[in-house]
């Protein structure tokens, strides 16, 4: 992935608040969910298949006062989990998940 790629929210994924917490989780029950902390729910609100990783990564450091340079790695880096989780899908990606 670069940061020009637009990453949008994979139709699998499942979304619900628990407690407070934004709690993401594939299309099966035998998935592990994952809980969003503040930065990553602000991540995963920025997935919009509009913004791309720079775009996501410039929302994260206007939140924080960070420089954005500084963060497009990290921002990639949790966007790949989220892929390897199939919760989030790129244009043109062979990858799908299973039927």
């Amino acid at each position: 992935m670069n940061d020009s790629e637009v990453p949008r929210v994979s139709l699998y994924s499942r979304v619900r608040r628990v407690a407070g917490a934004l709690v993401v989780a594939g299309r099966t029950e035998t998935e592990e969910p994952l809980e969003l902390d503040e930065t990553a729910e602000l991540i995963w609100q920025s997935i919009d298949g509009r913004r791309t990783v720079r775009q996501i990564a410039a929302r994260v450091a206007r939140q924080y006062g960070e420089e954005e340079v500084e963060l497009v790695a990290d921002v990639a880096a949790f966007l790949d989990d989220l892929t390897a989780r199939r919760l989030v899908e790129w244009p043109g990606d062979a990858r799908r998940p299973p039927s």
